[in-house]
């Protein structure tokens, strides 16, 4: 599976999230899925318990919904590869285009010649590379 598909995969469980459409929610994630929650010491293992655990967090919050059109950021998984050192590596590569005005920088400076030395949004371009760290 290349990043495209799974960036198109996220986006519509992230629909599916929004609005509540629990078959596909529960199709976008594998049988033995472990979802890992800030603060909670232990993943959630399982599509049955983790459909059990947001079904409640809606029942909780009601009015949930994730801002996913545009995403702030997206991740997609790249390439897995053996390094020359014999290590796995994943890829990740993201985009994120974020405001200049959300973080309180609304002054605009303009060239000399006429338009803006300093656009409205910032977009950033992530690339990350991650060798998976052994349990024992």
């Amino acid at each position: 599976m290349v990043q495209q598909d799974n960036l198109l995969l996220m986006k519509t469980l992230d629909d599916a999230w929004n609005s509540q459409d629990w078959e596909t929610f529960k199709k976008r994630h594998a049988e033995n899925t472990a979802v890992f929650w800030p603060d909670q010491p232990d993943p959630t293992k399982g599509r049955k318990a983790h459909y059990d655990e947001c079904a409640e967090f809606f029942k909780t919050f009601p009015d949930n919904h994730l801002v996913n059109n545009p995403y702030k950021i997206m991740f997609g998984q790249g390439d897995i590869v053996e390094d020359p050192w014999g290590n796995t590596r994943i890829a990740f590569t993201g985009i994120a285009k974020i405001s200049r005005k959300d973080f309180g920088l609304t002054t605009e400076l303009m060239r000399e010649t006429g338009g803006l030395l300093v656009g409205k949004d910032i977009t950033i371009n992530i690339a990350i590379e991650a060798i998976p760290i052994s349990n024992t």
